[in-house]
């Protein structure tokens, strides 16, 4: 764990107010667009491994050179 989510999981909040504030800070610093842009193409991968996978079980995909782009393969 990092030190940032370290700080914010459990360093008590004496208030509500305080602690949607102290999310909100570590939100802005956390979920940057590079952030976006990496999950959504990690998320993208994932989903055409479980395809490939015929919905089985799937590990280590991060490795895996799954490249679907631009298909538009019907043709099961």
């Amino acid at each position: 764990m990092t030190q940032k989510k370290a700080n914010a999981c459990f360093v008590p909040s004496p208030s509500c107010l305080t602690l949607m504030k102290k999310l909100e800070e570590t939100w802005k610093k956390t979920i940057t667009p590079e952030y976006i842009k990496k999950s959504s193409t990690s998320v993208i991968k994932r989903l055409w491994a479980v395809i490939d996978a015929d919905g089985g079980h799937i590990e280590g995909i991060h490795h895996a050179s799954v490249s679907h782009e631009g298909t538009d393969d019907d043709s099961d």
